[in-house]
């Protein structure tokens, strides 16, 4: 038994799709084919159901992999306990996230401090998140929900603000600030179900008592941008967006639910490098950098919330 074949296993048990499997692991779907066989032939007991290209794992499989699981991770723990060994500068951060350009300044500025320290980035939605810390695969994710599980812990970052995105010439561009009933009969661009401001975005339109109309549903914040610059409609987009352009205009919803959490989640049985720790560091004292600007931020809006409630 080889470590490279169980490395292919937990990926086709993963995927549960030889095709899928090969192509993630850059191999030819025959090799891969040949080198699974190999391994249940050592095993002396299938580990698959197989029905076409469609596979699934059976009793053996299911046990085999809890075991798999648990050596790849004992692997990959001393791994990182050598590059420790080695220095922080050696060490290599692996982080889930679902739109990596909201973390593209830290990195930067971690990258420019510790020059040798590696990335790893999951493009990551909130579900396929938890899958990740739970696997182990990752050291943190960063999210705007929270991951409820006793084995999870997170820190606060900072407080993102929703604004609105307007499309050009609209009747309210002029506006620095609105409420947004006084758009709760315009068309809304929005998010697919996968994304994080989906499910925040529904929460903070039912507690400020609008059904927003929906004509256009995208994953990313670029394409959700360009869909307001062409017209279809408006937009919530989150203040840690920072490329948009210049034709969309951003206002301000005076709003006391128009905020979510940013947060930093990892699995507290996780063993984290030094890098990783410093990274954590790093991450939050860089947002605490802005939060006094987000205090103030937040008394502005609370006395516009408290004015607007007075009229």
């Amino acid at each position: 038994m080889e470590l490279l074949q169980l490395h292919y296993f937990r990926t086709v048990a993963q995927l549960e799709h030889m095709t899928k499997a090969a192509e993630q692991l850059r191999i030819a779907q025959p090799a891969l084919s040949k080198t699974i066989a190999r391994l249940e032939e050592d095993l002396g007991v299938p580990l698959f159901r197989r029905n076409g290209r469609q596979i699934r794992l059976n009793e053996y499989g299911k046990s085999f992999l809890q075991r798999v699981e648990l050596v790849l991770s004992t692997l990959e723990e001393g791994r990182r306990e050598l590059e420790d060994m080695a220095g922080l500068n050696q060490g290599r951060i692996e982080i889930a996230i679902q739109d990596p350009d909201r973390i593209g300044e830290p990195l930067k500025l971690f990258s420019k401090k510790y020059p040798n320290a590696k990335f790893g980035i999951i493009q990551a939605t909130h579900h396929e998140m938890e899958s990740l810390l739970n696997e182990d695969r990752i050291d943190y994710c960063l999210s705007s929900l929270p991951i409820a599980a006793s084995d999870i812990q997170s820190e606060y970052l900072t407080k993102e603000i929703i604004n609105l995105a307007l499309p050009p010439n609209h009747p309210f561009s002029d506006r620095d600030r609105l409420q947004l009933s006084e758009v709760k009969q315009e068309h809304f661009v929005g998010y697919k179900e996968t994304h994080a401001l989906y499910h925040i975005q529904n929460e903070f339109c039912r507690k400020s008592g609008i059904s927003p109309n929906f004509v256009c549903r995208v994953d990313e914040p670029s394409m959700l941008l360009k869909m307001v610059e062409a017209g279809m409609g408006v937009a919530f987009v989150s203040s840690c967006i920072r490329d948009w352009s210049p034709q969309v205009q951003l206002v301000s919803i005076v709003d006391e639910h128009s905020k979510a959490l940013f947060r930093l989640t990892w699995h507290k049985n996780r063993y984290l490098s030094k890098a990783a720790l410093a990274f954590k560091q790093f991450l939050i004292d860089y947002y605490m950098q802005g939060l006094n600007l987000n205090e103030k931020l937040e008394d502005r809006w609370q006395n516009e919330v408290k004015i607007s409630s007075s009229r």
